[in-house]
């Protein structure tokens, strides 16, 4: 039987990342994405499998976008990732919607 209707803040848990964009560089081996994308590259990351980073401030506050693989965020976006049994596509899609 399947679970009933439950609040999105139960299936997901939210981190910042205290990251700047001056802190990264051009040449690194992992990416780092910021409001506008890839802003630039780092030898470490904070997100390791996959992760819904949402815009948490400026004129993009809302927009959510999927990251799959080893990767950072900068101060501006907040990170997502699904709690135990909730996969984190799914909530992807369901965040898109809302944030059209």
């Amino acid at each position: 039987m399947g679970k009933p209707n439950i609040r999105i803040s139960e299936c997901l848990e939210c981190t910042s990342s205290t990251l700047q964009e001056s802190d990264v560089s051009e040449v690194g081996t992992y990416p780092v994405y910021g409001a506008n994308g890839i802003v630039g590259y780092l030898n470490g990351y904070n997100t390791s499998d996959e992760a819904i980073y949402i815009i948490k401030d400026g004129s993009g506050v809302g927009s959510v976008s999927y990251v799959k693989g080893k990767c950072s965020a900068t101060g501006t976006l907040n990170i997502l990732t699904a709690k135990q049994d909730y996969s984190l596509q799914f909530l992807y899609y369901i965040l898109k919607v809302f944030s059209r």
